[in-house]
């Protein structure tokens, strides 16, 4: 039981400095490969410790980890990057709700394309130079990662 305590307790330590990092951070850029270090220094500390201690259930918990590495990660990437569908969530927050074109007229006033082109700019994945946007390392390894996705779950590009 301990062992998986501190597992757990290893993960939410990387995931707490991860969210401090991104919070306090002057620059508003992806920080998926910042959490990828975190969290393998925190595992490389729980598999010492571990090892140290001939804890049992060490290889499950690993596994455990792992596993949630990712799972963060899409949470992390999807709150960051506003979808379309999140700005209509968030036009319709009124409790009394909202009509169809307040929801349009809503959406217009967020200019939804050069919002969206500023908010993948701002966060690492494109590079504007002049009238051309290009994808960064990161942009291409984030597309990359979306379409093997897709890909798997049967979906287009739209999602």
């Amino acid at each position: 039981m301990i062992t998986v305590l501190l597992c757990a307790f290893s993960f939410v330590c990387a995931t707490v400095l991860h969210i401090f990092a991104c919070r306090y951070s002057p620059d508003k850029n992806l920080k998926s490969k910042l959490f990828l270090q975190i969290s393998a220094a925190f595992l490389f500390v729980f598999i010492v410790v571990s090892l140290h201690f001939t804890m049992p259930l060490m290889w499950a918990c690993i596994i455990i980890y792992i596993l949630l590495v990712p799972a963060y990660l899409v949470v992390y990437v999807t709150t960051e990057l506003v979808s379309p569908s999140k700005r209509i969530l968030m036009s319709v927050a009124n409790p009394q709700g909202v009509t169809y074109a307040e929801i349009i007229e809503y959406l217009e006033k967020e200019n939804l394309i050069t919002s969206r082109l500023d908010e993948l700019v701002i966060s690492g994945c494109l590079t504007r130079a002049g009238d051309w946007y290009i994808l960064t390392s990161s942009g291409r390894s984030l597309a990359a990662f979306l379409d093997i996705f897709g890909k798997l779950l049967g979906r287009g590009v739209g999602g």
